[in-house]
């Protein structure tokens, strides 16, 4: 995804996670094998300009993976890997049907607006990936670019 404004809702959980090489063909030149334990890691060297939403439980909020995300984004934002936010999307663990239209109602509000938007939920908790996908078909209705990868 090029040009326009990008945002990036990803998903973080309260498990150690182990080192794996992402790979992306369509990535810039020079990043399209990226190995790290955190996903969303991939993801901001791939989209270097978008806004990224990392959606949290208080559980995952709590955990190393959130505090080393946000300090390797930090250290990106800083110029040393280019530009982007990183804003914590706060929501329930989506164990009622209630909880589960928080977490829609959290992920459409944050791709509002958004003329790009990448929905990843390679750490996603529980039925999160399920809420992504009806999320991402809302998100199409709108007229946003949503993109799959096999």
């Amino acid at each position: 995804m090029t040009g326009g404004s990008q945002v990036v809702i990803t998903f973080l959980g309260p498990t150690n996670y182990k080192p794996a090489c992402y790979y992306w063909p369509e990535a810039p030149a020079g990043c399209k094998g990226v190995t790290t334990d955190l996903f969303p890691l991939a993801l901001r060297q791939w989209f270097p300009a978008a806004k990224f939403f990392e959606g949290l439980t208080k559980e995952a909020e709590g955990h190393d993976n959130w505090q080393k995300l946000r300090q390797e984004f930090g250290r990106c934002s800083r110029g040393e890997e280019g530009g982007g936010e990183l804003e914590a999307l706060p929501i329930p663990r989506g164990q009622s049907k209630e909880e589960t239209w928080q977490i829609f109602e959290q992920m459409a509000k944050a791709a509002a607006g958004a003329e790009e938007v990448v929905i990843d939920f390679t750490h996603a908790l529980r039925s999160i990936p399920l809420v992504a996908v009806v999320t991402t078909l809302y998100v199409s209705e709108l007229g946003l670019t949503v993109g799959s990868r096999e």
